[in-house]
């Protein structure tokens, strides 16, 4: 049976104490034992399984917020304009990055020309901008205006004004701020001008004469003429006066011709017979005033009439 150890434990091939220490040594049953290698995969491979299954299950990363609306300025388009208004129309392309719809319900702004400003103020919109999509935003401003005599004398060596719409866009995402610039074909006053007359010779100290009176309009629009006061002198004589184009409308790019009667004779135009016999031509001017809207504007044209009939 073995010896007791001086303890009093028994051993066959070794001691009791011996066993007693392998057994408190995990490690050392591991490496003897087949056994306790085995009971170790199994967890080993669960915890695998864990992980790959967590690995799985991921969700996808969360996408970033929508970028903001974008507005961007696509011009200015003016209709029904006259010498004293006109309306322009701003257009504004909002872009919609979100996803859902942009409502566009309203502006504020201000509309100006150089450093006149013509209007400011508010304007209801009441557009949707689809999710992804850009719309274009119209903007009506009704300008009415009464520019000087002097400021359209301003006018006369510029082709187009700038015209300048600035202010916000207030959305359902919030307010944006909105700048657009044009133009504005730059608005002429009618002109008076003298056309040919025809002056023929009755007798040595007479002459029928008829005057032409043109009104010119250089406007891409109509014009309303209220009225032409008009005087007409030879030799510094007045011969003819009254009132023509009582409320008439000179078309677009056009004129209006009216015709002028006189007799010149010795008692209109002193000196008329000794006049004619040194030359063949008479001097005459035309003064008066053009009456537009609120406008008066004086008009003086001096020219000739040449004789056609023979001495």
């Amino acid at each position: 049976m073995g010896t007791p150890s001086p303890r009093g434990s028994w051993s066959r091939s070794g001691t009791p104490s011996q066993g007693r220490a392998a057994a408190r040594s995990p490690s050392r049953r591991c490496r003897d034992t087949g056994g306790a290698r085995m009971k170790v995969r199994p967890i080993l491979t669960g915890f695998v399984l864990t992980l790959a299954a967590a690995g799985g299950c991921k969700t996808a990363p969360t996408p970033p917020p929508p970028s903001e609306p974008v507005v961007s300025p696509a011009g200015i388009k003016v209709k029904d304009q006259t010498l004293s208004s006109f309306t322009a129309v701003v257009m504004v392309d909002v872009e919609n990055p979100g996803r859902t719809p942009l409502e566009v319900e309203s502006a504020h702004y201000e509309f100006s020309s150089g450093d006149l400003v013509l209007r400011e103020g508010d304007a209801e919109i009441g557009v949707s901008v689809p999710p992804g999509e850009s719309t274009t935003v119209a903007v009506p401003v009704a300008v009415e205006w009464e520019p000087t005599e002097e400021e359209f004398g301003a006018f006369l060596d510029k082709a187009s004004l700038p015209l300048l719409f600035e202010g916000t866009l207030k959305t359902s995402a919030g307010e944006l701020p909105v700048s657009v610039a044009g133009s504005l074909r730059t608005p002429r006053l009618p002109r008076v001008a003298l056309g040919t007359p025809d002056a023929a010779r009755q007798r040595v100290d007479a002459i029928a004469a008829t005057f032409r009176v043109e009104i010119y309009n250089d406007n891409p629009f109509p014009v309303r003429v209220r009225r032409l006061s008009y005087a007409i002198e030879v030799e510094g004589n007045e011969v003819a006066s009254g009132e023509l184009a009582n409320k008439v409308t000179v078309p677009p790019s056009a004129q209006l011709v009216f015709e002028v009667p006189a007799d010149l004779t010795e008692e209109t135009v002193p000196g008329l017979a000794q006049k004619m016999k040194e030359e063949n031509r008479l001097s005459y001017v035309l003064r008066g005033v053009l009456f537009v809207g609120d406008l008066e504007i004086d008009v003086e044209e001096p020219s000739e009439i040449v004789f056609t009939a023979e001495r």
